[in-house]
C-alpha cells in the first residue's frame, strides 16, 4: 500500500482518537454504557453455564478495552508507516504512540468530568505492542505461504 495512503490514514485515526478524548465524560459513558449492554446481551446468548450467570462487562470493561483497540490499530498504521523507512521500527513505532497517547491523556485534563491517567497510557502502549505484532505476525506468515508455495 502506498506509504501516502497510510500517512494520511494514520492522521486521521489520530485525530479519531483526539476527538473521543475531547467527549465530555457522560457523552463518553453513555457510549460505552450503550456498547456494554449490546456486548453483554451477546454474551449472555452465547454463554452456556450450568446454574451460573453469564459474565458481564462493566463500563469500565469496555473503556479499556476501547483504550488497547484503538491503539493496536495505530501501532498496525505506524508499522505500516515506518516499514523500510527507519532501523529499529518496532522502536520507532512504539515510541510515537506513547507520545501520541501522553498527548491524548493531556487532552483529557481540559475535557469536562475526564482527565489523564498514566494506565491509560500503559494500556494504549500495550495496544500498540499488539499492532507492532500483528504486522510481524501477517509478514512473517506471508513470506511462509510465499516461500511455500514458490
Amino acid at each position: 500500500m502506498n506509504k501516502t495512503i497510510i500517512g494520511l490514514l494514520t492522521i486521521i485515526w489520530i485525530i479519531t482518537i483526539f476527538s473521543f478524548s475531547l467527549e465530555p465524560a457522560e457523552v463518553s459513558r453513555q457510549k460505552s454504557q450503550r456498547i456494554r449492554v449490546q456486548v453483554n446481551k451477546v454474551i449472555a446468548q452465547n454463554t452456556v453455564i450450568a446454574h451460573k450467570s453469564p459474565i458481564q462487562l462493566k463500563n469500565v470493561h469496555i473503556r479499556k478495552l476501547a483504550h488497547v483497540m484503538e491503539y493496536t490499530v495505530l501501532g498496525v498504521l505506524l508499522t505500516l508507516l515506518f516499514i523500510g523507512a527507519v532501523k529499529q521500527k518496532a522502536a520507532v513505532v512504539l515510541t510515537v504512540g506513547t507520545v501520541v497517547a501522553c498527548i491524548d491523556e493531556s487532552i483529557q485534563h481540559f475535557v469536562p468530568g475526564r482527565g489523564p491517567r498514566f494506565t491509560d497510557v500503559l494500556l494504549d502502549a500495550l495496544g500498540v505492542l499488539i499492532g507492532i505484532c500483528c504486522v510481524r505476525v501477517y509478514l512473517a506468515m506471508s513470506k511462509k505461504v510465499r516461500w511455500e508455495e514458490g
